[in-house]
């Protein structure tokens, strides 16, 4: 193993991959953090424990996916790593079925055909779901764009044994299962069921400030990616 994900080759590719982390801490910063939603993400993301790689491909590339769980293995210091696709179009249910194919090539390669990492899928389709604390899950991990969240498989088994919150899941049946099932898979019933009840209540007091968060955010990725396709569009011509 012991490879690296490609860096970027051209100007308009690194600022293509700057704005997309840009836009990402925003999701984070003001939806995710603001609200509440993962208590133990912040500290991570703000005391320099996470990463985020951006592939700027038009499908998830297996190559670029696997040399950097490689590469998140190998540093002891990240906790948290993600995966960007500000370029990807895919659905929802179609991009979850590409993050499936990928993590299972990764445990494919392994010699005890076991998963050092769990994944949670990210995906700007969900739409604002209060009927039940489950069906509001999409919508919390409504990104700006398709993403991935991966961390160790052991920080998730510590943080169940520590009872610590999180939104961490894992994705081994991403078809087979629903969507609080794997939740409850990843990190066990009673936490599952409080961490899913206290975003309910919150979300539900504050639906419209959140949509309207998630609202600005989407405008400005718009304007943003909007420029720099028509730079790309100007470059091919």
């Amino acid at each position: 193993m012991e490879s690296s994900p490609p860096e970027p080759s051209s100007e308009l590719e690194r600022a293509w991959c700057a704005e997309a982390r840009r836009i990402y801490r925003r999701y984070a910063a003001e939806f995710v953090e603001t609200f509440q939603l993962c208590p133990w993400a912040g500290p991570a993301r703000t005391q320099g424990r996470s990463v985020e790689w951006v592939d700027l491909g038009g499908r998830p590339s297996s190559a670029f996916f696997l040399a950097s769980i490689d590469r998140f293995l190998q540093d002891a210091s990240l906790e948290v790593a993600l995966f960007l696709y500000p370029r990807v179009r895919l659905s929802r249910r179609e991009f979850e079925a590409e993050v499936e194919a990928l993590h299972r090539a990764d445990i494919e390669r392994r010699a005890d055909r076991s998963s050092p990492v769990v994944l949670v899928v990210f995906h700007p389709e969900a739409a604002l779901d209060l009927s039940s604390p489950s069906r509001l899950v999409p919508f919390l991990r409504r990104s700006p764009d398709p993403t991935v969240q991966m961390v160790r498989a052991s920080t998730v088994d510590a943080l169940r044994k520590e009872g610590e919150k999180t939104q961490f899941i894992s994705p081994e049946a991403l078809r087979e299962l629903r969507e609080e099932d794997l939740l409850q898979a990843a990190i066990g019933p009673a936490l599952h069921e409080r961490i899913a009840q206290q975003n309910h209540l919150r979300l539900s007091a504050e639906s419209a400030r959140a949509e309207a968060v998630l609202g600005a955010i989407l405008q400005d990725r718009q304007q943003s990616y909007g420029g720099l396709e028509s730079a790309l569009l100007t470059r091919s011509a």
